[in-house]
């Protein structure tokens, strides 16, 4: 364990060099001294005295993000590379004391300018902002604990960036698409069914025919919601049906072809130019365009929700904002939100229960 002392030994040529020279050395031997002693009593760094473990930032830091991974292990990668990156970016013995905003502004601008891919490419500018509202997250954690006065304001440069709106096929181009051949017939099918029902290109990959449910007519997608552990079946639409052919009893995958994303992508391209569509589409607007037309189609948010499958609704509602760009004026009125269900709450009385009352009440037996 290293610790920098703030101590500043004079200049070799100073008349006061040797004396002040062994001063510090004693007094940093009787810190040393002090540490290994907790270090021999706790077992563990940082040490439990109470103002030894309030002072440090990171401890907590980590300790945070320890707690976070545990109660949603879907978002592990993106708190541990948050803290990856402030480890590299902060020194290991900062207080608390000194997050502030000028401390908080420090490290979005490190993360949008300085911190690098293992290819030596810049962070995405979503990664950064992800990676800075999961800091800020714990930073205003840390006030609710009581170990700062103030939540540091977010940084000017947070608050301009622009959000980068999502892409949404036209009508034309879907149809477009349906029309035009394609040799790989995976990717194409998986790319319509993603437009018909919103699926996500790693759920299209593992999708089985054992998840494909049919009762008669009706064709569901078995879909597990992290919300509750009963499953949601999903009906499939017509057009969906047609091209999926015979349901088959057995755990074969659906689209077998359909393999890394970066490759989807590459043959999703070819058979984007093949029927004469001159943009950049990749498997994520098939999930886009599907999030729009509910949209259009006075869809409640909260169904949108459970298809998109998100944990919460707000994660839903900036779905629906990054697609602005292509939604006409005043969307948002379409958007039917669920009633907020008020819980009635119950004040007992304080006043004593007169004695008759409760001789009529004794006559009554009551069964649940």
């Amino acid at each position: 364990i290293r610790e920098t002392l703030p101590f500043h030994i004079p200049p070799v040529d100073d008349a006061n060099y040797s004396t002040e020279r062994d001063r510090l050395l004693q007094k940093a031997d009787a810190i040393r001294q002090k540490k290994e002693l907790q270090l021999q009593r706790d077992g563990a760094y940082p040490f439990s005295e109470k103002e030894t473990k309030k002072a440090f930032f990171l401890p907590y830091l980590e300790r945070m993000v320890s707690i976070k991974i545990s109660n949603k292990k879907n978002n592990e990668a993106v708190w541990m590379g948050m803290q990856r990156w402030y480890k590299v970016f902060a020194s290991p013995i900062i207080q608390f004391k000194s997050i502030n905003e000028k401390h908080c502004a420090a490290f979005y601008t490190f993360l949008k300018n300085e911190a690098k891919k293992s290819n030596g490419t810049p962070l995405a500018m979503s990664t950064v902002r992800l990676y800075y509202q999961k800091f800020h997250a714990i930073v205003q954690q840390a006030y609710l604990d009581g170990n700062i006065p103030t939540v540091p304001s977010q940084p000017a440069a947070f608050k301009t960036a622009e959000i980068k709106h999502k892409t949404v096929l036209k009508e034309y181009e879907v149809i477009a698409l349906r029309n035009a051949p394609y040799s790989n017939a995976d990717v194409k099918y998986a790319f319509l069914m993603a437009v018909e029902m919103g699926f996500k290109l790693g759920h299209l990959r593992s999708m089985t025919w054992e998840d494909i449910r049919h009762e008669r007519e009706e064709w569901y997608v078995k879909m597990k919601t992290k919300n509750t552990a009963k499953p949601y079946f999903y009906p499939i639409p017509d057009y969906v049906k047609q091209f999926l052919g015979e349901p088959q009893k057995n755990t074969k995958l659906l689209f077998p072809l359909l393999r890394s994303a970066s490759e989807a992508n590459v043959q999703l391209l070819k058979w984007v130019v093949q029927a004469g569509i001159a943009r950049h589409i990749t498997f994520e607007c098939a999930r886009n365009t599907f999030a729009y037309n509910k949209v259009m189609n006075s869809t409640p948010i909260n169904k949108i929700q459970l298809y998109l499958g998100h944990q919460n609704l707000r994660t839903t509602e900036k779905f629906i904002e990054q697609l602005q760009i292509d939604l006409p004026k005043n969307i948002s009125k379409n958007i039917k939100r669920p009633a907020k269900v008020v819980t009635p709450t119950f004040t007992p009385s304080k006043r004593q229960m007169a004695s008759h009352i409760k001789e009529k009440l004794s006559l009554y037996s009551y069964q649940f």
